[in-house]
C-alpha cells in the first residue's frame, strides 16, 4: 500500500518542477515587471526626459553612447524588456534632428545608467556640458 502512494507522490512532485521549469525557460527564467510595478515606472518617466547611456561594447573595445527619451516605459519583446520612448531633442539642437520624432527601444541590459530629469533641467544640464566642453577645447 505504501508503494503506490510513494509513486503518485513522487510523480506529482516531478509535475511540479517539470511545470515551473517550462514556466520560467518560457521567460528565459527572468520574469518581467509586475503590473504594478510597470505602473510604478511609468510613474518615474511621466512628464520626464531620460538620458541613457548605452553599452555598445564588443570583445574587442568598450564604449557607448547617450540616448535621449521621453515618454518612456518598459516593454517586452520576446524574452527581451525594452526602455521604450519618443526621441528627445531640444530646439535648434545642431546634429539633433536625425533621430528627431523617432520611437526608440533599448534592450535594458544595454542600459550602463540612466538619469531623470525634467525638461528644463535636461536644458540646464546640456548647457552646462556644452559650456564646460568649449573651456576644455580652449
Amino acid at each position: 500500500m505504501t508503494r503506490p502512494i510513494s509513486v503518485v507522490a513522487i510523480a506529482g512532485l516531478a509535475l511540479v518542477l517539470l511545470t515551473a521549469y517550462s514556466f520560467s525557460a518560457v521567460d528565459g527564467g527572468n520574469p518581467g515587471p509586475s503590473d504594478d510595478k510597470q505602473a510604478d515606472i511609468r510613474g518615474d518617466f511621466k512628464d520626464k526626459v531620460v538620458l541613457i547611456e548605452v553599452a555598445e561594447s564588443n570583445a574587442l573595445e568598450s564604449k557607448s553612447h547617450s540616448v535621449v527619451l521621453q515618454n518612456a516605459n518598459i516593454r517586452k519583446l520576446g524574452n527581451c524588456d525594452f526602455l521604450l520612448g519618443d526621441s528627445y531633442v531640444l530646439e535648434n539642437d545642431e546634429g539633433g534632428d536625425w533621430y528627431k520624432d523617432t520611437a526608440i527601444g533599448i534592450p535594458c541590459d544595454h542600459i550602463v545608467r540612466f538619469q531623470i530629469m525634467s525638461p528644463s533641467r535636461y536644458k540646464d544640464y546640456i548647457k552646462l556640458w556644452k559650456d564646460r566642453s568649449n573651456n576644455d577645447n580652449e
